[in-house]
């Protein structure tokens, strides 16, 4: 059984621009996390890509680390580029896979969450490689595979169905950028503890950022009301002093260079394992 096809996933994000501003925590916390990492590149890049912009959040916030660069935000869905508003960005409706821009186009690539969107996150990736320039940057943020632990712990006993995205750990995902073609991947992570008064909370913030569970083997039909009272009592223990339930969400913040980095001349090619991609700043 296929996963959710990129067209039903773009029709989704479509409905979640009236939502998503209201909803957006993560997202925020995330692009926070990455705009504050420009303080640290050594790069003045002629153009900046911000690769599923949403409706523009980080447009104001790349502006004013870049004032002389040219801006293009591109999302697949042409209702959160309407949700923007009044911007001197370029914004562009594209699909990550397949992006609107020339070989070597590009300067510095801003991807907030995207490929947590993407299945396969290699040909994403890979596109990400064509369109930057020789020394150019992607800085990404993504979702690692502890997150929603204690939910997927919580359905494992009752079925075979997968009710939570499997997302690739911080090692696997280094792996799969230098495979994109992308050099010195430099990738940490961090678990955040969000919490919400119960599950249906939980479950309109989801919607409310067009995210759903697209694993292939997701159940098609409904789910029974005894699983469903089994597994908020598997919940219980995750459930805090105020009665709130207390889920994890592990986040993946990593770089990648086209060429040699800003700053650094071109050398012999040398060979990283990517067990040794370090923790440290960009």
């Amino acid at each position: 059984m296929p996963d959710v096809s990129r067209r039903r996933l773009r029709a989704l994000h479509g409905q979640a621009a009236r939502t998503f501003a209201q909803a957006d925590f993560l997202h925020r916390r995330l692009r926070e996390e990455l705009l504050s990492r420009l303080d640290f590149v050594a790069l003045e890049p002629r153009r900046v890509l911000d690769l599923g912009c949403g409706p523009g959040a980080a447009f104001a916030g790349l502006e004013g680390h870049f004032p002389d660069a040219s801006l293009i935000g591109i999302d697949h869905a042409p209702a959160m580029l309407q949700a923007a508003g009044a911007t001197r960005a370029l914004q562009l409706c594209g699909d990550a896979h397949r992006l609107p821009l020339p070989d070597g186009s590009i300067d510095l690539v801003f991807c907030n969450l995207t490929l947590a969107y993407c299945p396969d996150p290699v040909p994403v990736l890979a596109e990400i490689r064509r369109v930057l320039a020789e020394p150019g940057l992607v800085l990404f943020s993504t979702l690692g595979p502890d997150t929603l632990v204690e939910l997927r712990e919580a359905w494992a006993p009752l079925g075979d169905h997968t009710h939570i995205v499997r997302f690739p750990d911080m090692h696997d995902l280094g792996d799969l950028v230098v495979r994109a073609g992308l050099a010195e991947p430099v990738l940490d992570r961090e678990s955040l503890t969000l919490s919400y008064p119960n599950l249906a909370a939980l479950r309109a913030e989801l919607r409310a950022v067009g995210s759903i569970n697209r694993t292939a083997g997701r159940n098609q039909g409904l789910t029974g009301r005894e699983k469903g009272r089994r597994m908020l009592s598997a919940l219980e223990p995750c459930r805090d002093a105020d009665g709130r339930l207390s889920l994890t969400v592990e986040v993946v913040c990593g770089q990648g260079w086209a060429g040699a980095p800003a700053g650094r001349r071109a050398g012999p090619e040398t060979s990283v394992p990517v067990d040794q991609i370090t923790r440290r700043g960009i």
